[in-house]
């Protein structure tokens, strides 16, 4: 973890991130002298610099719209990253280019994490960002969690999407190598939940003529 520690560049941070070597978790909190623009260079730097990077988190009063800019082209690029943490949160207009940058099946993105209270009183047009993050979900097909955000009554989706992540649908609607059977073991595994059957034979019609479903 890096935190305020007296350094005097954001050259010297971006510097000391670079030469670490076999990073695998990387926390940033409140450094001071990396404000929106310096972040946004240190984001690129810490997973261009460590491809095996797995949980990023960051807290910084500074975070804005250029570090979420620089984090979503490392979301479309990394496979690697699994976990995305981030307290202190920007506006949602910040945020948004992060939720765009997950719709894809392939986006490697399983866990986004924001800070509670922070987010929820910034974020302006609560029910466009909903709309948008249901949106994303839609073709995500990994992201398992997402924590900081009170979807209510109205977006019941956003779990059930969530829900059929964790089911599985990238291995079966994300993958070319699915099989009949991979099918036929999720639908009986999800027997008792007739959302996810219901949504897993409307995304496949042809299982209910598979010869091992008819066996």
């Amino acid at each position: 973890m890096l935190s305020s520690l007296g350094f005097r560049t954001t050259d010297t941070l971006i510097a000391l991130c670079g030469t670490a070597t076999g990073l695998r978790s990387f926390s940033l909190k409140m450094v001071p002298e990396l404000q929106d623009g310096n972040l946004a260079k240190f984001v690129r730097t810490a997973v261009n610099s460590h491809k095996n990077l797995r949980t990023l988190r960051i807290e910084s009063y500074d975070l804005g719209l250029a570090t979420c800019e620089a984090l979503a082209c490392t979301l479309k690029q990394s496979q690697t990253l699994k976990a995305l943490r981030l307290s202190l949160c920007p506006s949602m207009d910040d945020v948004l280019p992060l939720i765009k940058a997950l719709q894809s099946p392939r986006a490697g993105l399983e866990e986004l994490v924001f800070h509670v209270d922070y987010l929820s009183e910034r974020l302006g047009d609560r029910k466009h960002f909903l709309n948008c993050t249901a949106e994303m979900l839609r073709t995500n097909y990994t992201l398992k969690c997402i924590r900081g955000i009170s979807w209510g009554a109205t977006h019941t989706i956003i779990p059930f999407y969530l829900q059929l992540n964790h089911v599985g649908r990238a291995r079966l609607l994300g993958s070319d190598t699915a099989q009949p059977k991979d099918w036929i073991d999720t639908l009986i595994a999800n027997r008792h939940d007739t959302r996810v059957v219901h949504y897993l034979l409307l995304s496949n019609p042809t299982i209910c003529t598979s010869s091992i479903f008819a066996a």
